[in-house]
């Protein structure tokens, strides 16, 4: 499948046609350079290039903008473009001065018009709309901006706004891991026979570099997080919110210990690692849960109304994002874990959940308020992963039933045990034993499982210590 490098376009790019194109200079390319695009335009800023032969610019305005290797005329250091002491009136040097100036909005349009962001593997064909960029909300984007504050920078993917005050590379791996779970839900849609309903605008996403910055915007937006939250999406907003793991308050110990100019090399680099461990998996399942309830809130998967986003029953929509949530293997290979088993879920269930009885399963799935009575999880995974694996058909045409329900339209219980059986079967004895069956025949994988932190740093390393991250909210 061809692959491309998705263009990152933020609020302005420099760009004004010059007479005549420059060969690009050969080897890796690194500083200020104007870059001349086939189709006329032009940007300029910091230069740096990649492996795959693209460049990555970082406009004077904030702007970072990635272009594909044949899209590119030309190249000129921005040195070259200066006007040199004694050029004259109407010289090359003299006219160069033109592209100095600050470029209008009409000019950042057109700019925008002329380079197209491409994907880098393909969406799932026949999914109208939804495999097309998305236009952005300016109004969204200022707001966010305006919320963050000062520091805000904009990272443009091709389904996903982000306003971030984290590192660049931090945002740009964020942008390609939404990406990621944006095609791989695209895929669960066609597999299901779900009509897709493009969102107006892309996808807003607020990502911070640090907790305290996380925290304070979230109680400045009245939402109270739980202890060990690592991410949200907000149905009020629809955003999703997160910020750099590395900043999490229970590793401030083990970084202090970091600092210390004769911490001998080895021991540094375990500390380091044990970090870097436990922030690499739970950065990928945050995103991926969270994103996911992102994209099916707003592409028809699921309705989004209210606070609690609607008629779906809970444990149908955390189920749901949790078959997105498993981390890409070790090889490097996969997305985001669509079909994938979830071996924490199903470590989780095994360990501390009792088999349900017939009864017991129907209350749980059909009255919504037993969701709430403890940490359910990994029950809502395994029976969401049960029936996406075993009834697919009816799993699509349920969440069909659902998401056309009418807003405030509410069923008897009667009426919500014969929808789940219209699609599902009977749930008896013999259902329940097939549910169990199937999910006692997965083994775990213990090199699948999230690192585990609660005996502290390894070798007796000071610093905070804590047990499993509390899981993300709904």
């Amino acid at each position: 499948m061809k692959r491309a490098i998705l263009l990152f376009v933020t609020l302005a790019i420099a760009g004004v046609a010059l007479a005549q194109s420059t060969a690009a200079p050969q080897g890796k390319l690194e500083g200020k350079y104007r870059i001349q695009l086939m189709n006329g335009k032009y940007v300029e800023g910091d230069v740096k290039e990649l492996a795959d032969g693209s460049y990555e610019v970082r406009t004077k305005q904030g702007a970072i903008v990635t272009v594909r290797k044949n899209q590119v005329k030309g190249v000129m250091p921005l040195e070259d473009t200066r006007v040199r002491k004694g050029d004259a009136p109407g010289s090359a040097g003299e006219r160069l001065k033109t592209y100095r100036r600050e470029i209008s909005r009409e000019e950042i349009e057109s700019v925008l018009a002329g380079i197209s962001a491409e994907y880098e593997e393909g969406v799932a064909p026949g999914m109208g709309g939804l495999a097309a960029e998305l236009p952005l909300n300016e109004a969204g984007l200022a707001e966010m901006k305006r919320l963050v504050g000062a520091d805000a920078k904009v990272l443009l993917r091709p389904h996903f706004v982000m306003v971030y005050t984290a590192s660049d590379e931090s945002a740009r791996a964020l942008g390609s891991r939404l990406e990621s779970v944006w095609r791989n839900n695209m895929k669960f849609m066609k597999i299901l026979g779900l009509k897709p309903v493009p969102p107006e605008h892309k996808l807003e996403v607020i990502f911070f570099g640090t907790y305290k910055e996380f925290e304070a915007y979230s109680l400045n937006e009245a939402t109270a997080l739980p202890p060990g939250v690592l991410g949200y999406y907000s149905h009020l907003s629809n955003r999703s919110h997160f910020f750099d793991l590395w900043d999490m308050p229970m590793f401030q110990g083990v970084k202090e210990m970091l600092k210390e100019p004769r911490l001998p090399y080895e021991r540094r680099q375990i500390l380091r690692n044990w970090i870097n461990r436990w922030v690499e998996f739970h950065n990928l399942e945050v995103i991926q849960h969270e994103a996911g309830h992102h994209i099916h809130f707003n592409t028809g998967v699921f309705q989004r109304r209210g606070e609690d986003g609607g008629s779906a029953p809970t444990w149908l929509v955390e189920g749901t994002t949790m078959l997105f949530e498993v981390p890409p293997p070790t090889s490097g290979r996969g997305g985001s874990g669509l079909g994938d088993r979830n071996d924490a879920r199903l470590n989780e269930l095994r360990e501390h959940f009792p088999k349900f009885t017939a009864s017991e399963f129907k209350h749980f799935v059909l009255n919504n308020m037993a969701w709430y009575q403890g940490y359910n999880y990994p029950r809502g995974w395994a029976i969401v992963y049960y029936l996406y694996t075993k009834h697919r058909k009816g799993f699509g045409e349920y969440i069909r039933r659902i998401y056309e329900r009418e807003p405030g339209e509410e069923l008897s219980y009667t009426e919500l045990e014969k929808e789940f059986e219209d699609c599902f079967g009977q749930v008896n004895d013999k259902w329940i034993a097939d549910f169990y069956k199937f999910l006692d025949s997965l083994p775990v994988r213990p090199s699948r499982l999230p690192p585990d932190l609660s005996a502290g740093p390894p070798s007796g390393g000071r610093g905070g210590s804590s047990g499993r991250s509390g899981r993300p909210p709904g």
